[in-house]
């Protein structure tokens, strides 16, 4: 497994332990990670936030971005500097925008000013494995 890909596993069963419902069995499910116990169907990432204020998602990734903008809602779960995990909901996912990174990848930005926030949750742990695992040179502190 890629670093990336452990840190998305992270937050993926942190979210199952903390609302309940039910994983995805399969790995590369293109509909959802999960599914909430009203049957809800979720899109679940695991990031830092971009410099610009937003989460992202890279467009060269057709199924990873149609999963975001088709999904029933999008959660966004956030680790920074701190000790907090913040979880994020977008409930506007055509409002995105695109942005080129230094390294010549397209992505799909959403605007976290935009977002409604369901729960924070200290977890001195689980934010101390997300950072291990992180390639983020931008890691600032959000509480």
């Amino acid at each position: 497994m890629t670093n990336q890909e452990i840190l998305g596993d992270l937050g993926e069963v942190w979210y199952h332990a903390h609302f309940g419902g039910v994983p995805s069995t399969y790995k590369y499910d293109s509909e959802k990670d999960h599914t909430d116990q009203d049957g809800t169907k979720v899109e679940i990432k695991t990031q830092s936030r971009h410099p610009n204020g937003s989460f992202t998602v890279n467009t060269a990734n057709k199924n990873q971005l149609n999963k975001c903008l088709t999904v029933d809602k999008l959660i966004f779960i956030e680790y920074s500097l701190s000790d907090t995990i913040i979880v994020y909901e977008c409930t506007d996912r055509r409002g995105y925008y695109t942005t080129t990174t230094s390294d010549g990848r397209r992505m799909a930005c959403w605007p976290i000013e935009d977002m409604k926030v369901i729960t924070k949750c200290k977890n001195v742990k689980l934010t101390k494995l997300m950072r291990h695992f992180s390639k983020s040179k931008t890691l600032k502190y959000y509480e």
